[in-house]
């Protein structure tokens, strides 16, 4: 894959808000904020957005975090001056032009949000990335990751290549955990799903702090005695 100096991929994404104001929020925006929420988001949590572009996803963050605050990055000065000039009457809302080698936020994060951004970020900068995704969070803190299937990026690097955006590598498995692992996290969740193709062609991945899991937290004994009713019943019906 080509390198591209931090000025020439900015110069791409300056380019790239038109399109960006063009396509505006689509079904993954809305699938990704569903999933959010399910997995834990509070209207009153603390949200790092990396990448944050335009600001296309940040708008249905931001219309659900009412008490919490919403902190958004891009490595585009453009496309962070167009999302404070939107946002401009939130005041819980803040934008930096970054390409986070050289992030700091004096709070911590209860959600580090990363929305089809990871695979644009040269993989040999992932973990001073993930290093610096530990220096946010607290024990607590959810890392939500969406990336297109890496299976889909390779089927479009050789069927239609001018789809892609200037950097836009297929991220497996293995190469995403030892980045997130080396830094402390552990993966919590890793969701394979079709959106737009026949095939899989997303996927979500959740990890958190290490130390989350330190402790033992049993289940109550009769949580898991209605959930093995709820299995016998699944087996007896499925079997007659």
């Amino acid at each position: 894959m080509a390198q591209h100096s931090p000025a020439v991929v900015k110069e791409f994404y300056n380019k790239y808000t038109e399109r960006q104001k063009r396509i505006g929020k689509n079904l993954r925006h809305y699938f990704l904020f569903n999933q959010i929420v399910k997995n834990g988001l509070k209207r009153r949590h603390k949200i790092l957005e990396i990448g944050c572009g335009i600001g296309t996803f940040t708008e249905l963050l931001a219309d659900y975090i009412k008490s919490g605050k919403i902190v958004g990055t891009d490595i585009s000065d453009g496309s962070i001056k167009m999302a404070e000039q939107f946002f401009s009457s939130k005041k819980n809302m803040e934008f930096f032009t970054t390409d986070m080698s050289d992030f700091s936020y004096p709070d911590k994060f209860d959600f580090i949000v990363a929305a089809d951004v990871l695979e644009h970020i040269p993989i040999e900068s992932h973990p001073g990335l993930f290093r610096t995704f530990a220096q946010q969070s607290h024990d607590s803190t959810t890392i939500f990751i969406n990336i297109p299937h890496p299976l889909q990026i390779e089927i479009l690097q050789k069927e239609a290549p001018e789809t892609l955006q200037i950097i836009d590598q297929a991220l497996h498995t293995d190469v995403l955990l030892k980045a997130a692992y080396e830094a402390g996290f552990i993966l919590d969740k890793l969701t394979s799903y079709k959106l737009f193709q026949e095939h899989q062609d997303y996927q979500l991945i959740i990890f958190k702090k290490l130390r989350a899991y330190n402790h033992l937290r049993p289940t109550s004994k009769w949580s898991i005695i209605l959930e093995k009713i709820r299995y016998r019943i699944f087996h007896f019906f499925s079997t007659i």
